[in-house]
């Protein structure tokens, strides 16, 4: 079916696909009777969706036996269940978490002057708060709420009042969830063009300094991030490694998988710097997202951070492990993804290992992608393989279609065009006939890191030797 509820319901677990039928048989949500009989009429077929009796038409001739089949009707009923299907998608994430939920409910007890149920339910929270575990940025977003709703109690009936220590607890959310946004922002800075103006960062910088705020786990942790990030401070970065491994229950799962892709790149950064030893680093950052599967709050691992992980394992001569990972969890793709990335990180594997007729046949059969990344990462490959099995003509062919690539590009930010034409302009030196193979290692030698410098490096020492 190519309707887009077939989609998403077709990502729905059996468990959640039984919820969802019960979420639209009650009239408190849905009134449409015809909408129940579609769901009737398709949840034997859940999840594939893929039987020829799925076809608008018989679909059509259940739900309206007896009518001629009109088109409209049955994309309007389509569109009618996506709309209910994604409203409950919106109550299944709100009523996982039990504090928002106690919360609107507390609010809703003040507003409607209730103060001996807002009392009851301040009681409840008061409990259930300092139990949670996660003491990220919505933990203090909620305890900020606490402490509003106890304050406005306060101020009905004689208790305590403490209204320095709600605007204390509330600016701590924002200090962390300014200082993570920030993070996020100077991490892919480098690689694309992004204007930032640093006035408000510069202040929440300094706020996260202060005594009151610094102790605390979790400033201290996206401060320390924040901070390797935008200075490519090695000590901050070691520290957040620190920090991450003695608080471990203060980052929830997405927010630990983020940082640790940041982290990844300060990595990569370094290793291109000419600062080898974060290679091994960063293959135990990725190792460490694999033994807690860091992804799992996502349906699939992202094809860039598998097909790094397998780049990582080549790095440091891990091609067993990296065997051994495709094998275990290439299943785990993105359905659209499996074939394109597999290939292509067997390709890479069988090139380390010196096998490329074996690696180039890979290669043929990855697919394509907008992600320019992958696009240049797939003609590097197929660059190294043309030119180390000597047909030139195929990597002169490529550098003028990478050229043109990045001059197209409005995403790349300056730096990074830079580092690709870096690698174009010694590349079609180290072609060049008759080149003078010393002065080429000696100006390598010099250049600032860009990317496949190391490749370069190695194949203008080959013809010296």
């Amino acid at each position: 079916m190519e309707h887009k509820i077939f989609k998403l319901l077709s990502e729905l677990s059996k468990s959640e696909f039984n919820r969802f039928g019960d979420f639209i048989v009650s009239p408190y949500f849905n009134r449409l009777q015809k909408v129940t009989l579609l769901y009737n009429e398709i949840r034997k077929f859940h999840p594939s969706f893929s039987s020829r009796w799925l076809s608008s038409e018989k679909l059509y001739g259940r739900i309206f036996p007896g009518l001629k089949y009109n088109d409209m009707k049955m994309r309007v009923l389509y569109s009618q269940m996506f709309s209910l299907a994604e409203k409950f998608l919106a109550a299944e994430k709100y009523f996982a978490d039990e504090t928002t939920p106690q919360l609107d409910i507390t609010a809703e007890h003040r507003k409607r002057g209730n103060h001996r149920m807002l009392e009851s339910s301040l009681n409840r929270l008061e409990s259930a708060l300092p139990a949670q575990t996660k003491k990220d940025s919505a933990y203090y977003e909620n305890l900020s709420r606490f402490l509003f709703e106890k304050n406005h109690l306060g101020s009905q009936f004689a208790g305590n009042r403490d209204f320095v220590l709600e605007a204390d607890t509330i600016t701590i959310a924002h200090i962390i969830k300014t200082l993570w946004i920030y993070s996020t922002i100077y991490n892919i800075k480098g690689s694309l063009n992004i204007e930032i103006d640093e006035t408000v960062i510069n202040a929440v910088e300094r706020l996260a300094q202060l005594p009151g705020f610094s102790n605390i786990p979790a400033v201290k942790l996206n401060y320390l991030l924040y901070h390797c990030v935008r200075y490519m401070d090695e000590e901050s970065f070691f520290g957040y490694i620190e920090v991450m491994n003695k608080y471990p229950d203060v980052c929830s799962t997405a927010d630990l998988y983020q940082a640790h892709v940041i982290l990844l790149n300060f990595c990569v950064l370094k290793i291109r710097a000419g600062k080898t030893e974060f290679r091994k680093t960063k293959f135990e950052l990725y190792r460490n997202m694999i033994s807690k599967e860091l992804w799992s709050y996502e349906r699939y691992i992202p094809y860039a951070i598998f097909n790094n992980i397998i780049t990582s394992a080549i790095e440091n001569r891990q091609q067993e492990f990296g065997f051994e990972f495709l094998k275990q969890y290439t299943s785990k793709l993105e359905p659209g993804y499996i074939d394109s990335i597999s290939n292509f990180c067997y390709a890479k594997l069988y090139y380390s290992l010196g096998e490329l007729d074996a690696a180039l046949g890979y290669l043929a059969k990855t697919g394509t992608s907008d992600d320019i990344f992958y696009k240049f990462a797939v003609k590097d490959l197929n660059i190294k393989i043309f030119y180390e099995t000597g047909r030139d003509e195929q990597v002169y062919s490529l550098i003028d279609t990478y050229k043109h690539m990045i001059s197209r590009s409005k995403l790349l930010s300056p730096e990074v065009k830079a580092s690709y034409r870096m690698f174009l302009k010694f590349l079609t030196d180290l072609l060049r006939p008759g080149g003078d193979s010393g002065v080429l290692q000696n100006s390598l030698k010099a250049a600032p890191g860009f990317v496949n410098k190391e490749w370069l490096m190695n194949m203008a020492e080959k013809l010296v030797s």
